[in-house]
């Protein structure tokens, strides 16, 4: 019960100053947590607890935003790697600050 309130509390605060839901927070929040090289985006479901297609669908909206690159693996042509950009990091570290 304290938990869910905390929870939507949150998500409330993250969408009103960020425009993120919590998917999205955990998602961008993995990835600033891992350096600067880019990661598969398979790696991205240690993070968020979403299918494959659910998965595929956030980072679509999160590349159209701005917010990560996505490029294809060089030793995997089926897979492909996700980094943020600058606007990616730069809403994450604020989005931090809420959480």
């Amino acid at each position: 019960m304290a938990h869910d309130r905390v929870a939507e509390r949150l998500s409330t605060e993250l969408a009103g100053s960020c425009g993120l839901v919590l998917n999205e927070f955990d998602a961008l929040l993995f990835l600033r947590m891992r350096s600067v090289e880019p990661v598969r985006i398979g790696a991205l479901r240690g993070a968020v607890a979403l299918s494959q297609p659910a998965l595929s669908r956030l980072v679509a909206r999160l590349e159209s935003r701005g917010l990560l690159n996505r490029s294809e693996a060089t030793d995997d042509a089926r897979s492909s790697l996700v980094s943020l950009t600058p606007a990616g990091i730069a809403l994450i570290d604020r989005a931090i600050e809420i959480h």
